[in-house]
């Protein structure tokens, strides 16, 4: 496996979307050596359509319930920038992610697949709002008035 490295090669790969199954593939560089048959899976891309919580403490902690379709075994949560949090998949329409520790703020919500890939799936059916989770500091109550009453 090649992580953080382009290779810029001649060689391609025909997949047709309408294939069934699970096809080998072989590799070349030079059309001439090929790698060891691997298999190929095809994965739908994730969809997402909403999530709750859509804001917590900039501590983080807490879990996230994502709703949406197409969510498997590779799918990793993406608040903002930051780093990859595996997914505990629920269902192929439901997930769960632990919220990472953040700034307050807005920062975009993403589901991204298998953690090789930085695939940017967010939202892909919608095409003006974002799925965003808003970070909010902790609230401290230093005092409370009246202390008694009826």
């Amino acid at each position: 496996m090649i992580i953080d490295t382009k290779i810029e090669s001649p060689f391609s790969m025909i997949y047709s979307e309408s294939y069934i199954g699970t096809p080998n593939i072989e590799v070349s560089l030079n059309k001439v050596d090929h790698s060891e048959r691997f298999n190929f899976e095809r994965i739908d891309k994730p969809v997402v359509f909403d999530i709750n919580p859509k804001f917590g403490p900039a501590g983080g902690g807490n879990k996230l319930t994502v709703y949406g379709s197409n969510f498997h075994n590779q799918s990793n949560c993406l608040f903002g920038k930051g780093t990859l949090r595996k997914a505990i998949i629920l269902t192929s329409e439901k997930l769960f992610c632990t919220i990472p520790s953040h700034s307050n703020g807005a920062v975009s919500f993403q589901i991204v697949v298998a953690d090789m890939f930085e695939i940017d799936f967010t939202n892909n059916n919608t095409k003006k709002n974002d799925i965003m989770y808003t970070y909010i500091r902790y609230i401290v109550i230093e005092e409370i008035f009246p202390k008694f009453g009826k």
